[in-house]
């Protein structure tokens, strides 16, 4: 799975940096990190929060 995230947020990176190296390679960076703390802290089985009001 991680290796999936990892082609994903490479691919994201190329796609918004028009191919700038180093942009692409903190763009994909941040993305990685992003799906990966969704990935490893969000309660899998819980439903998604829908309001924010009890």
């Amino acid at each position: 799975m991680l290796a999936v995230f990892a082609f994903f947020a490479t691919v994201v990176g190329n796609l918004l940096s028009f191919n700038h190296r180093g942009l692409a390679a903190l763009l994909a960076a941040a993305t990685f990190a992003a799906l990966f703390v969704a990935w490893t802290y969000y309660p899998h089985g819980l439903p998604l929060p829908i309001r924010l009001a009890p």
